[in-house]
């Protein structure tokens, strides 16, 4: 007998988890929806849940919604003790004001452990889910620094820019709910022995299948209206679905506050730092927080124009294609775009802004008046953009923020792969906050991801840190060194050296000329 499961999965952490989990069962058929409270029921719906399925597993909020659109019993995955401490020992290596928002059937648990713990964490109860929202904004203007709680939680306080850390569920309480599930599904079929439904047995499966529910408006939809021909280097997406779940980099607190601040203002932005500081990542913040009522966002890759691009096409877009009430417009990487190139979209987006209610937002890798005087930048174009300024300073210089953006970004990792890291041995937080960082935020992520990857217990240690870190400086010092032959003249020099960046990049033409600073007819003249 199989039994046929069906898991709605708040947060893709909890299905990555449950399928490594699923190959000790079986007998039992797992199929698994990564979806929460809100499209939780939608999923059930299109499904024919009760068709195809004994039991439905899921956890908290999402389990409360999915019960009024199905009579099939279902098996909720509790929070238990193991995944309060967790959480407990995460939030412990950040400083500021916390608070646990929950269910009250949690809060004595929680209540328990962090007195035990000596942990200074305020409680807050909700009964109704709607009362959410209000209480977490009362939360933020009591300034706390940090909100713990389940999804519905964690979400809304994410959605007001409040950091959150959700309490993820571990492998002790999907085993337990799995097992349940498979003692209701032998009851179940019981009871259907005999029916029809049986008689066509489901393949025994594992299958992770994504509902397409979106109505994202992609610009392939437009490019009929283009003459057939794409702009490649633009894509559309609308903006009721961003979600900061999209972002994976985690921002020093006070560059998100800035972000998030700066953000309201409908005037022109531009978005300045070093490589590796998330600037389009702070783009996308600034419309999720500030543009809610435009309908796109309209992001355009701006090293990826082609030289010899035709702006006509450009403008036939804007002024053809999108009709909306607003738009932003977000220009990546516009000290990237050759002069010419800036020349022409400078007439564009004069013309669009006369016109339409727009909010531009563009990134560069130099302050604007650098940007100016070393000719990235046409000037006229600073006017139309350079209304407000949002600079991402290099991340040693937010050395003392690193220690709360380790325990976010850990508690990110347990929501997204599962990993229920309960922190870093302080030996091992120091190195990390004492380290350099020369490839800024992007490095951050990328040695964490390393030391979730690496880790042999529920803490990382010391030695783990060390042994990334070495790797990294190793990285950065050897950068320089480039194998060519420095033989002959300077041009020829100079032309070995690009075709070795050239393998580096794999051949792509955009991304060597991004990497060196320079134009397409720079460096196609520089290899002829």
């Amino acid at each position: 007998m199989t039994a046929n499961i069906l898991l709605i999965a708040p947060y893709s952490g909890l299905k990555e988890l449950t399928l490594s989990l699923s190959k000790q069962y079986p007998s039992a058929n797992i199929d698994i929806y990564e979806g929460n409270y809100a499209n939780g029921p939608e999923i059930i719906r299109k499904l024919q849940a009760d068709k195809h399925y004994d039991v439905i597993m899921t956890r908290g909020g999402t389990a409360t919604a999915c019960k009024k659109v199905t009579t099939l019993p279902i098996v909720e995955i509790q929070i238990n003790a193991f995944d309060i401490f967790r959480i407990l020992k995460l939030a412990e290596g950040f400083t500021g004001k916390k608070a646990l928002l929950a269910y009250p059937n949690l809060i004595n648990t929680f209540c328990q452990l962090k007195e035990l713990l000596g942990y200074e964490i305020d409680t807050y109860t909700y009964i109704k889910h709607a009362k959410t929202l209000k209480i977490l904004q009362n939360l933020n203007q009591e300034k706390y620094d940090l909100i713990i709680g389940d999804h519905i939680v964690y979400k809304t306080a994410q959605e007001l820019g409040m950091n959150s850390m959700l309490i993820t569920s571990g492998s002790e309480g999907i085993r337990s709910a799995i097992e349940e599930a498979i003692r209701i599904s032998t009851v179940v079929h019981a009871y259907k022995e005999n029916s029809s439904l049986l008689s066509s047995k489901l393949k025994k499966h594992i299958s992770v299948t994504p509902i397409d529910s979106s109505n994202d408006r992609t610009y392939s939809q437009f490019c009929q209206q283009t003459d057939g021909i794409p702009l490649n280097f633009i894509t559309i997406e609308p903006i009721n679905q961003l979600s900061t779940s999209d972002i994976n980099i985690t921002f020093p607190i006070s560059i998100a506050n800035k972000i998030k601040d700066y953000s309201q203002t409908p005037l022109a932005t531009i978005i300045s730092g070093e490589n590796g500081m998330g600037k389009d990542a702070a783009g996308y913040l600034c419309c999720y927080y500030g543009s809610k009522k435009a309908d796109v966002l309209i992001r355009i890759n701006c090293f990826s124009i082609p030289f010899d691009q035709d702006y006509n096409k450009l403008q036939y877009f804007f002024s053809t294609s999108l009709k909306t009430a607003s738009e932003v417009i977000f220009l990546e990487d516009i000290d990237k775009l050759n002069f010419d190139g800036q020349k022409k979209l400078t007439v564009i987006l004069k013309e669009i802004i006369k016109r339409r209610n727009v909010k531009l937002i563009a990134s560069v890798e130099l302050s604007v008046e650098q940007c100016i005087q070393q000719q990235k930048m046409f000037r006229p174009l600073c006017s139309v953009l350079d209304e407000v300024r949002i600079n991402l300073p290099p991340l040693k210089f937010c050395r003392s923020e690193i220690g709360n953006m380790i325990a976010l970004y850990l508690a990110k990792l347990n929501l997204k792969s599962g990993s229920h890291i309960a922190g870093i041995k302080e030996q091992g937080r120091k190195l990390l906050i004492n380290y350099d960082w020369p490839g800024n935020l992007h490095q951050f992520s990328r040695v964490m991801n390393h030391l979730a990857l690496t880790k042999c217990g529920i803490y990382l240690s010391e030695s783990d840190v060390k042994v990334v870190l070495i790797q990294e400086k190793y990285n950065f010092t050897h950068q320089e060194l480039v194998p060519v032959d420095l033989s002959g003249t300077m041009k020829d020099i100079e032309k070995r050296i690009i075709s070795h960046i050239m393998k580096q990049e794999g051949m792509i033409q955009s991304h060597v000329e991004k990497r060196l600073g320079i134009g397409h007819t720079t460096l196609w003249r520089k290899l002829k």
